[in-house]
């Protein structure tokens, strides 16, 4: 399916797969093309996994002729920038694989050398512009390939026959990575260890319960560093409880909302970065503040809505959900540093932790905030805060 046509003698090939079930994922492998097309202005071409080089080949001389040079994305959740995708192609020739640098990788040699975060497609953008001013063309030559996206001329895909897309990569074809080249890919934001929530755990901590445990990595660091700490957790989506199961005593599957879970009798309640998606919020630490014993913690992490990317987006009209990250998709309720400690206050907990992120600001980032502060004549300390650590007592 071709999305637009292109006066360029270069498309990008995006195998068409079913996302899991989750909202995030099907949100990303629609928006994921949409957006790559926008910012590159390069034709999309969907295909099926199955698709083999000589397919491939004759449906792309019959729908968009005239191409030579062919970005391919394996990856369903992949974003291209215009630099990237242009320095991909400049140093894309015949028996050559190029691939870029990304956010986060597979292989270690493409990890993106990058002085700040970005937060949204216009921070995205101002990354990739400085990456690819900086590095410019300068390559290296590699032995492998991250396969969610790299670069090839379309006679090698012919060359392919009746094989698929992904045997390219392990062709004896030359394989480079444009190191200014930056790809971003949203991979699955429940996989992560979570070092930071480690951290939270009070002394004396022995059952903890995690809301949202995703694959397990924070059960599974857990078990690794403290063995000495049951944990549990509520998970409702089957897939992702399967992968977590070896690392929890007990897995709930369901909401946490409809959890028959026992009262009074966890040490430490953890939500990292969960709060955000419960439909009701008050009901849930209600529910929390029940389950725990008596002096109990509940402890997580929490964005910040008031960040200086959302407010930028904001006071310039915009709102652009995100498949992860500050505006997620999944997220129903929004928080600041200040409405967040009202809140747990308000429903009987005392902080006893409080740490507030603030990464690296890119120069935009600067530009805005001093902006605003010169407006207000005064610091705004929570524009440049992306989210909140945060552990806190039960009261009562």
């Amino acid at each position: 399916m071709l999305s637009h046509k292109s006066s360029s003698n270069t498309l990008i090939l995006c195998e068409e797969k079913a996302p899991p079930a989750s909202l995030e994922a099907r949100f990303s492998y629609a928006f994921c093309p949409q957006v790559t097309a926008r910012l590159t202005s390069f034709p999309v071409v969907k295909i099926s996994p199955d698709s083999t080089g000589k397919e491939i080949f004759k449906i792309i001389r019959e729908t968009v002729p005239g191409i030579e040079k062919v970005i391919v994305v394996l990856w369903p959740e992949t974003v291209l920038s215009k630099e990237g995708a242009q320095l991909l192609i400049n140093l894309t020739q015949k028996e050559t694989l190029v691939g870029p640098v990304f956010n986060q990788s597979q292989n270690t040699s493409q990890h993106a050398a990058l002085p700040w975060p970005y937060f949204d497609i216009p921070t995205f953008c101002e990354a990739a512009n400085f990456l690819a001013t900086e590095k410019g063309a300068s390559c290296f030559e590699t032995s492998s390939l991250d396969p969610a996206c790299f670069a090839c001329h379309l006679e090698d895909i012919k060359a392919l026959g009746k094989a698929p897309l992904k045997d390219l990569l392990y062709s004896r074809k030359k394989k480079l990575v444009a190191e200014g080249a930056l790809v971003h890919v949203f991979r699955e934001a429940t996989s992560g260890e979570r070092p930071e929530l480690l951290k939270l755990i009070p002394k004396g901590t022995k059952r903890v319960l995690e809301i949202g445990c995703g694959e397990g990595g924070f059960g599974k660091l857990l078990k690794k560093k403290k063995p000495e700490i049951s944990i549990e957790a509520v998970e409702p989506a089957l897939y992702l409880a399967f992968k977590a199961n070896p690392w929890y005593e007990k897995i709930y599957l369901s909401s946490f909302e409809e959890a028959q879970l026992p009262k009074n009798s966890y040490d430490l309640v953890m939500l990292g970065d969960v709060l955000e998606h419960f439909y009701d919020p008050w009901e849930a630490l209600q529910k929390i503040k029940n389950i725990l014993r008596p002096g109990g913690y509940l402890a997580g992490s929490v964005p910040n809505v008031s960040h200086w990317s959302v407010v930028r987006q904001l006071i310039e009209g915009n709102f652009e959900y995100l498949p992860h990250g500050l505006l997620s998709v999944g997220h129903i309720r929004f928080f600041t540093p200040k409405s967040l400690k009202g809140f747990l206050e308000e429903t009987c907990f005392r902080i006893e932790f409080w740490k507030e992120e603030t990464p690296p600001l890119s120069p935009a980032g600067i530009k805005f905030i001093e902006k605003i502060e010169k407006i207000l004549q005064s610091q705004s300390f929570s524009l440049k805060v992306y989210r909140v650590l945060f552990c806190a007592q039960r009261v009562g």
